[in-house]
């Protein structure tokens, strides 16, 4: 019953949106136009005959009045202009799509290559395009990332310099990024973090099954992301298990982080694309950062984030981290080590975002 109500509450709204978007009203103007001069000329006079079996016919000839040539003649003018409207306007709509760029960012991979690029989907938007593939497929080996420290410089080189100069290049295009991709959940965490709210922006996820790209979208329902306080308490440092996707194990947390106070971000169902509404994760977005505005105004200075999740996920609460937050250290999980999350990447830390911090107490700067 929720759901079917917070369905109705969902469609609802997005059809009172669609009334009320905004449209080109030259173009409406146009058509309207064309069809109302050149429909109407054509009306103001007609014959029709028919032919019966026999051979004999009847004819019946129609006219509005004895000034029909007049009226054709007037409503065909409004019919040119009509369409002149419409040829002009097709033209500046043509003219400005070329001053925008679809500029895509693919974050791959997760042990496998793959088989649609992102850019093959987006090229369909208009626009024009450019790509900015970050592929992070030689850092992994037998099915895990083997070289978090390539895989992390590759992507702040990508998304800091390689990102800055496609934008120099583009000019005074309109740019508008798309971001997709399967990268490690802390690379994931990092490119939002890096991406942040400065660019028009939109993300989009990877099905697996239907081995194909889609933009997030869709409605919201009540299987949202819920946040558990009744373990937390006040601390320089905290634990954050996010259970998106799938459940995380307290116990392999606890080998990260033994004594830290822990808070807990699950749903009612956890199954893989349960995020795949943009309305739902667009919520989420805001109550993790009130969570976040609530540990700092509580005093804790680093965050322990323990996720499973989406991609599209993890770039989204990358990019709602900012400078008023506590520091942030994002785990990757590999159930082959006896210490499943055995490294993690630091962001929001001035002067050390990207760093790689290894559980054996080591650290190693990766960008400066």
């Amino acid at each position: 019953m929720k759901d079917t109500i917070k369905f109705l509450k969902s469609f609802s709204w997005k059809i009172l949106t669609w009334l009320t978007r905004p449209v080109n009203l030259v173009m409406k103007a146009g058509i309207f136009l064309c069809l109302t001069g050149f429909g109407g000329a054509n009306l103001a006079s007609f014959d029709v005959i028919h032919r019966a079996a026999d051979g004999s016919t009847t004819s019946v000839s129609i006219e509005a009045n004895n000034n029909s040539f007049f009226i054709e003649w007037i409503l065909t003018g409004v019919g040119i202009i009509g369409l002149l409207m419409v040829v002009g306007e097709s033209i500046y709509i043509i003219k400005k799509r070329r001053k925008v760029l679809n500029l895509v960012i693919e974050h791959t991979a997760l042990r496998e290559k793959l088989g649609s690029p992102l850019i093959n989907a987006v090229s369909r938007i208009p626009g024009g395009s450019d790509t900015l593939p970050i592929d992070l497929y030689p850092y992994y080996s037998n099915n895990v990332v083997n070289n978090p420290d390539g895989a992390t410089s590759l992507t702040m080189h990508s998304l800091i310099d390689t990102l800055k100069s496609k934008i120099q290049q583009a000019g005074s295009r309109e740019i508008t990024i798309h971001y997709g991709g399967t990268p490690p959940v802390p690379l994931g965490f990092l490119a939002g973090y890096l991406l942040g709210s400065t660019y028009k922006l939109v993300t989009w996820d990877y099905d697996r099954d239907g081995s194909s790209w889609y933009q997030l979208g869709g409605y919201g329902d009540s299987n949202k992301p819920i946040i558990d306080l009744k373990d937390y308490q006040t601390n320089s440092e905290v634990a954050l298990i996010m259970e998106i996707s799938h459940p995380v194990s307290i116990e392999d947390v606890r080998k990260v982080a033994p004594t830290f106070p822990c808070i807990r971000v699950t749903m009612p169902s956890i199954r893989y694309d349960n995020m795949r509404s943009l309305e739902k994760l667009q919520a989420f977005q805001s109550e993790f950062r009130e969570l976040l505005k609530r540990l700092n105004s509580d005093g804790v200075e680093k965050v322990h984030i323990f996720c499973a999740a989406q991609a599209s996920f993890n770039f989204s609460m990358g990019r709602q981290v900012s400078r008023n937050h506590p520091k942030c250290i994002i785990y990757e999980y590999n159930r082959n080590e006896i210490i499943k999350y055995p490294w993690g990447v630091m962001i929001n830390s001035l002067g050390s975002d990207g760093k790689i911090v290894h559980v054996n107490g080591t650290s190693k700067a990766i960008y400066s």
